[in-house]
């Protein structure tokens, strides 16, 4: 579709050639990207994390201020983060449980209060 449009008489070969540069840089940069992000997550072991895993602990990370503070969170406040991604509440909390397994965060006070903190040994 964007080819076609490209080869348009009124844009020419030359708007054909940008565009298809254009959009190799940007497979080139998520490729890069992608290969970075895969080998940390074997330098950290987290290569058993869920995509939903991922959506679920960034959002935790996103309000715990990159790691540094204790978050008060539950289904309801996560899910409005990572918005429009179908997470169910049971895959909330599994995740929060296979992170305290991993060691990624801690429970802060009771299993009622939802409070948590990343461990600070994976915090830079």
């Amino acid at each position: 579709m964007l080819l076609g449009r490209a080869f348009d008489e009124r844009l020419g070969a030359k708007a054909l050639i940008e565009l298809i540069t254009l959009r190799a840089m940007n497979l080139n940069a998520y490729f890069n990207t992608l290969t970075l992000l895969i080998e940390a997550e074997e330098q950290l072991n987290l290569v058993d994390l869920t995509e939903s895993d991922r959506r679920i602990l960034l959002a935790l990370w996103v309000m715990s201020n990159g790691g540094s503070d204790e978050v008060r969170v539950n289904y309801k406040k996560c899910a409005s983060l990572i918005k429009g991604r179908d997470v169910s509440k049971a895959q909330f909390y599994q995740t929060i449980r296979k992170a305290i397994e991993m060691k990624l965060i801690n429970r802060v006070g009771s299993s009622r209060a939802g409070r948590y903190k990343f461990v600070s040994d994976f915090i830079v």
